[in-house]
C-alpha cells in the first residue's frame, strides 16, 4: 500500500532530522577557552548546572562576539531544547541569527536559520520551515560547508514530499546529493536516495524508485535505516504486483531480534508481509494483520493504523463485506482525526468497490480528490516561486556587491592610472621616436639599396645588351666593312628599339586604374614583332578595379620578366595573355607556343624564380604546365 510508506517513514525523518540538527557546535577559537565554558560542556554534569556555568559565561562585561560566543548561544538553546524549555530554545534561536547576522557568520547565521527551520517543521509549518531551510542552505554555500549544504536541500526536498510536490521534490534532492559524500554523509546520502525513491513510487516510477531504494540500502551504514528501505522497497514491489518479491525481502527483517524490540518497526514489517502474502496466493494471514493492528493501537500509532484498517478492508472486501466496511470505516474516521485525506483517499477506493452505487462516497471521494490536488498545485506554486524569488533576490544581491565593488575598484584605480598615463605617455614618446627614427634611416637604407639595385641592372642591360652591338657598329663605320647603307640603318633601329624596351622597363608606373591598364597593355605590346605575335584577352579598366598598388607592380613586373624570358629564350611566335577575375581572385593565364621548358629546370634555369617570388609575397599561387609537349603555360591566381 503506499500509504504505509508514510506511517513508518515520516516519524523516521523527523526524528532523524531532529537529531542531526541538534549536533556539536564548532569551536574555531585558537586561544584558551574560559574555564566556565569548559564546565558547561562537560556532559557529566546535570543540565541545570551547566546551563549556570554557560549563564555566568554569557554575562561577562564587554565579552567579544565571536565564534566561541556564538557557539555558546547554540549550546544553550540546545540545553533548553533537551529540558523541553520549546520557548526559551526558540528564542536563541532567533537571538543566535541576530548576533550572527551582526558579526557576518555565515556559518552560525546557518545554523540559525536550522534550527528555527527544524521548531518550524515540529508545528507542522511547512511554508516556514521551507524558508529557513533555504535561507541555512544559503548560508552555508557560502562558506563551502558542503555536508550541510546537502542536509538542508534534503530537508527541503522532504518538506515538498510532504506536501505532495513529487517533482518539486526529486529536483530539490537531486540537487542535494552532489553536496553529500559516500563516505562522510553516508546517512544524508542515502536518505537522499530514498527520498528519490519514494517520488518515483508516488509518480508510479516503480523501475528508478526500485533504482535508488537499492541505492539507499547499499549507501547506508546503519542496520535500522536498512531496515526502513527495505520495507519501503517492499511497499513498492507491492504497489508493482510483485508481492512474491515483497515477500522475500520481508521474512529476513521479520526475523531479526533488532526489528522485534523496536514494535513500531516490527508491526510494520508484519503488516506489509501479511498483506504482500494474501495478495499473492490469498493465503489466510487475518492473524498476522490482526497483530500488527493490535501493536499499533497500543503504540497509538494512527498513521500506521490507518494502514492496516485499508490492508484489513481489503482482505475482507469478498470474503466478508460487513467487516471490510468496519474497518474501512475506521480508516476514514482515523483519516480525518489526524488530518491524513491520503489516507481518507485510499479507503474510500475500497468503499466504491464494495458499495459502487453509493454517490455519498463517489461525491465524497472526488471532492477529497479535487481538494488534494489544489493543495498539491498550491505547494508546487508556493516552494517553486519561493525558490524563483529567491534565487532572484540573491542574483540581485550578487550584481549590486559586484557593482559596488566595480565602483570601488574603479575609484581606486584612478590615481595609479593617471601616473600610469603621465609615465606611459612619457615613455610612448620616446619610444616612438626613436621607432620613427629607426624605420626612416632603415626606410631611407632600403630606398639607396633600391636605386642602387635598379642602377646596376639597367647598367648591366645597358653593357650586355646595347654596348657591344653600337661597338660593333662603330668598328663597321670606321673601317667601312660594310657599304650597305641599309644594314646599318637596321642595326641602329634594332638599338633603338631596345633601348626603348629598357625605358619601359624602369620607367615610372601610372597605377591610376583609369591609365594603368593602358600602361600594362603598351608594355606588352613592346614586345611584339613581326616574328611575334602579342595577344591580351579580357585587359581593361575594370578587371584592376579592387586591386591596390602593390599588387598591380607585381602584376606588371611579372609581366615583364615572362615577355624577357619569352623573347630571349622560348622563341615563340604567339604569345596570348588572359585576364579573369571572380569575387576573391584575379586570374592571369600566359601561354606562348614556344620551345617550352624543362620539368627539372622549369623557373631557376630560365630567369623566372623572380617571378614566383614575386607572387608568393602577394599571397598568390604560380601553377607551370610542365607536361606540355610544346610551349608554355603559366596560371597566376592573386587574391582581390
Amino acid at each position: 500500500m503506499k500509504f504505509s510508506i508514510f506511517s513508518f517513514l515520516y516519524l523516521s525523518l523527523v526524528f532523524f532530522l531532529f537529531l542531526n540538527c541538534e549536533g556539536n557546535f564548532r569551536d574555531k577559537n585558537n586561544y584558551k577557552i574560559p574555564l566556565a565554558v569548559k564546565k558547561a560542556k562537560d556532559k557529566t554534569l546535570d543540565t541545570n548546572t551547566r546551563l549556570i556555568y554557560l549563564d555566568s559565561f554569557l554575562k561577562t562585561k564587554n565579552l567579544k562576539k565571536d565564534s566561541l560566543f556564538l557557539s555558546c548561544i547554540v549550546l544553550k538553546r540546545k540545553l533548553h531544547y533537551k529540558l523541553k524549555n520549546y520557548d526559551s530554545a526558540f528564542y536563541y534561536d532567533r537571538y543566535l541569527l541576530k548576533n550572527a547576522n551582526a558579526v557576518s557568520n555565515y556559518f552560525f547565521m546557518g545554523k540559525a536559520n536550522w534550527y528555527t527551520a527544524l521548531m518550524h517543521f515540529q508545528n507542522n509549518d511547512y511554508d516556514s520551515a521551507f524558508y529557513y531551510y533555504n535561507q541555512s542552505k544559503k548560508n552555508f554555500k557560502i562558506v563551502n560547508d558542503s555536508t550541510n549544504t546537502g542536509k538542508q536541500l534534503l530537508s527541503m526536498s522532504i518538506i515538498q514530499q510532504i506536501e505532495d510536490d513529487y517533482i518539486g521534490s526529486k529536483e530539490t534532492v537531486a540537487e542535494a546529493i552532489p553536496y553529500l559524500k559516500k563516505k562522510k554523509d553516508a546517512k544524508y546520502l542515502a536518505s537522499s536516495y530514498n527520498v528519490l525513491a519514494i517520488n518515483h513510487q508516488e509518480l508510479l516510477n516503480y523501475k528508478d524508485a526500485t533504482t535508488y531504494y537499492l541505492k539507499a540500502i547499499e549507501t547506508t551504514n546503519s542496520k535500522a535505516d536498512k531496515f526502513i528501505y527495505q520495507n519501503n522497497l517492499a511497499t513498492t514491489y507491492i504497489d508493482g504486483k510483485h508481492y512474491n518479491n515483497a515477500i522475500t525481502l520481508l521474512r529476513p527483517i521479520e526475523q531479526d531480534s533488532t526489528i522485534q524490540k523496536s514494535s513500531d518497526q516490527y508491526a510494520t514489517i508484519i503488516d506489509n508481509l501479511g498483506y504482500a502474502q494474501w495478495l499473492e496466493d490469498k493465503s489466510n494471514t487475518q492473524n498476522l494483520l490482526l497483530k500488527a493492528l493490535n501493536i499499533k493501537i497500543n503504540n497509538n500509532d494512527k498513521h500506521g493504523q490507518i494502514a492496516s484498517y485499508i490492508h484489513l478492508g481489503n482482505f475482507f472486501l469478498k470474503k466478508n463485506p460487513n467487516e471490510a466496511l468496519r474497518y474501512l470505516n475506521k480508516a476514514i474516521k482515523t483519516s480525518k482525526q489526524i488530518k491524513s485525506p491520503k489516507g481518507e483517499l485510499e479507503a474510500l477506493e475500497f468503499l466504491m468497490a464494495l458499495k459502487p452505487k453509493s454517490i455519498v462516497y463517489k461525491d465524497r471521494y472526488i471532492a477529497l480528490n479535487d481538494s488534494l490536488y489544489k493543495q498539491e498545485l498550491k505547494a508546487k506554486t508556493q516552494f517553486a516561486k519561493m525558490k524563483y524569488d529567491d534565487e532572484t533576490n540573491q542574483k540581485t544581491i550578487l550584481k549590486l556587491e559586484a557593482e559596488k565593488a566595480k565602483q570601488a575598484l574603479e575609484v581606486s584605480k584612478q590615481y595609479t592610472y593617471k601616473i600610469i598615463y603621465l609615465s606611459g605617455g612619457l615613455v610612448l614618446i620616446l619610444v616612438g621616436g626613436f621607432i620613427v627614427y629607426i624605420l626612416k634611416q632603415r626606410h631611407k637604407r632600403e630606398k639607396l639599396q633600391e636605386i642602387y639595385t635598379t642602377e646596376t641592372r639597367i647598367s648591366q642591360k645597358v653593357h650586355d645588351e646595347l654596348a657591344n652591338d653600337m661597338y660593333h657598329l662603330i668598328n663597321k663605320i670606321q673601317n667601312k666593312t660594310n657599304d650597305n647603307q641599309t644594314d646599318v640603318v637596321n642595326q641602329l633601329e634594332n638599338i633603338y628599339r631596345r633601348t626603348r624596351d629598357i625605358s619601359h622597363e624602369n620607367s615610372t608606373i601610372n597605377l591610376d586604374n583609369n591609365y594603368f591598364y593602358l600602361e600594362l597593355k603598351e608594355m606588352l605590346n613592346a614586345y611584339q614583332s613581326p616574328q611575334i605575335h602579342i595577344s591580351t584577352l579580357g585587359l581593361n579598366k575594370a578587371v584592376f578595379q579592387p586591386i591596390d598598388d602593390s599588387k598591380k607592380i607585381t602584376i606588371l613586373r611579372v609581366l615583364q620578366e615572362l615577355m624577357t624570358n619569352m623573347k630571349k629564350h622560348s622563341n615563340a611566335s604567339n604569345v596570348v595573355i588572359r585576364f579573369k577575375k571572380d569575387k576573391k581572385n584575379l586570374h592571369i593565364v600566359y601561354t606562348d607556343d614556344g620551345i617550352g621548358l624543362k620539368k627539372t629546370d622549369h623557373f631557376k634555369a630560365n630567369g623566372l624564380q623572380n617571378v614566383e617570388n614575386r607572387i608568393k609575397n602577394c599571397n598568390g599561387t604560380l601553377n607551370f604546365d610542365s607536361d606540355r609537349k610544346s610551349g608554355v603555360a603559366i596560371n597566376i591566381s592573386l587574391p582581390i
